[in-house]
């Protein structure tokens, strides 16, 4: 993947994550337990793959990195 892609694909994250977060305080204020849960799980799921986005932008590897074959 190339830099575009990768700050693309976190920049979205974080916007579903900060929208997860608002929907999760309002159901929280409103006393919808349900929502409640659902949203604040899913604000977890997308911390996790803002971490997974950030921790690639940070450390780049080759796209095809293969290790020499050894026979037994």
């Amino acid at each position: 993947m190339d830099d575009k892609t990768i700050q693309r694909n976190l920049q979205t994250s974080i916007i579903l994550f900060v929208l997860c977060l608002i929907v999760t305080i309002a159901a929280a204020l409103l006393q919808w337990t349900e929502i409640t849960i659902a949203m604040g799980v899913l604000a977890v799921v997308q911390a996790y793959i803002i971490y997974v986005w950030w921790h690639r932008k940070r450390h780049r590897k080759p796209h095809f990195q293969h290790k020499p074959y050894e026979r037994a």
